[in-house]
Parts: C-alpha cells; sequence; structure tokens
C-alpha cells in the first residue's frame, strides 16, 4: 500500500478505489503532509479472491504470472520489439480487467 493512494496488484500497479493508476514515480521532500489512511483491504481482485487472472491472460508477452513475479526482461523485449516511442511507459494491456475500471 502506497500512501493511502491504493494497493499493488498482481500485475505491479497500483489499484486505487477508483480503478488502475499505472505505475507511479517517488518524490522525496521535507514538506509535513498529513498520511492519508491505507485502504483495509487490496483493491486487486485476484488477492482478495484468488480468481482473477486478467493482467496474467492480458499480457500480450506472457511476462506476468500467478504467482506474483513478473520477467521485466521478457516484457521489456516485447516492447522493444514493438518499437515502442521513449515517452512510453509501456503496453497497457496488464493494466485493463476489472481492477482497472474500479478497484475492489
Amino acid at each position: 500500500m502506497i500512501a493511502g493512494v491504493g494497493t499493488f496488484g498482481l500485475n505491479h500497479l497500483i489499484i486505487t478505489r477508483k480503478g488502475c493508476l499505472g505505475r507511479l514515480n517517488s518524490l522525496v521532500t521535507d514538506a509535513a503532509i498529513p498520511p492519508t489512511p491505507r485502504p483495509d483491504h487490496s483493491y486487486c481482485l485476484f488477492y482478495q479472491t484468488g480468481k482473477c487472472k486478467a493482467c496474467v491472460m492480458n499480457c500480450p508477452s506472457g511476462a506476468i504470472y500467478s504467482d506474483g513475479t513478473i520477467d521485466k526482461r521478457r516484457c521489456d523485449a516485447y516492447l522493444e520489439g514493438k518499437n515502442i516511442h521513449d515517452w512510453q511507459q509501456g503496453c497497457p494491456q496488464c493494466a485493463l480487467g476489472p481492477c482497472a475500471m474500479k478497484g475492489f
């Protein structure tokens, strides 16, 4: 769980109560920011019920596994083969599914 924003899904993306946000970066600051309460449950259906594997099935490179691991090299190789531009963060396929539309 990231600062109360949401929870990580099987696809290693952040899922909020509104849906999948994708990847976030870190920001280091010395500002006094009050913490947001963390969600009391995972927004990923797989971690809730063990049944949803939409991100695993949607991954065109087969880089996401049901045990929660991701083969980043396989994902990168797929993206390089697709000539993904530097400004793109990758293909959106692992962010599609029920969690993308609404966090549970």
